[in-house]
């Protein structure tokens, strides 16, 4: 192989590279903006999903302070994990907050939620309403 056609060949592979390299922005670009539609869409979905959780006790409830002014009222239950009771706009729903002090630690409920759990995450289901019921209890006939 001559000189020159070994310079040709690093030319050819230089302009490539310099291709390569005009492009890296737009791709990063890319794929940030399928992160956000991906994100956007996520919320979407969580928002449609909605979903009842039956005989759950209640073991615990607080007040999380998750900023400045934003509170958030969590229920810890003991066979349903846990959820959100907050003001719901989308839903309707303007007294979570009465719902979330009408929780007795001990009770059993079935809830209506919306959202979606996502563990590791800071998704929780949010209960919509609350009705009381008698725990699930196991019998034994002789």
């Amino acid at each position: 192989m001559s000189y020159t056609a070994i310079a040709d060949r690093v030319a050819a592979r230089r302009r490539n590279i310099n291709r390569v390299k005009e492009f890296l922005p737009l791709a990063g670009f890319i794929a940030l903006v399928l992160v956000v539609v991906s994100l956007i869409g996520l919320m979407i979905v969580s928002l449609n999903i909605t979903g009842t959780a039956t005989a759950c006790v209640v073991t615990s409830k607080e007040t999380v302070q998750a900023g400045t002014y934003v509170t958030s009222n969590r229920v810890h239950t003991e066979n349903c994990g846990v959820f959100e009771v907050n003001t719901s706009l989308s839903d309707g729903l303007f007294a979570g907050d009465k719902t979330f002090d009408a929780l007795v630690e001990g009770q059993s409920y079935d809830f209506t939620t919306r959202g979606m759990r996502v563990d590791g995450t800071n998704l929780i289901p949010n209960v919509l309403t609350a009705a009381e019921t008698q725990p699930a209890t196991i019998r034994f006939e002789k």
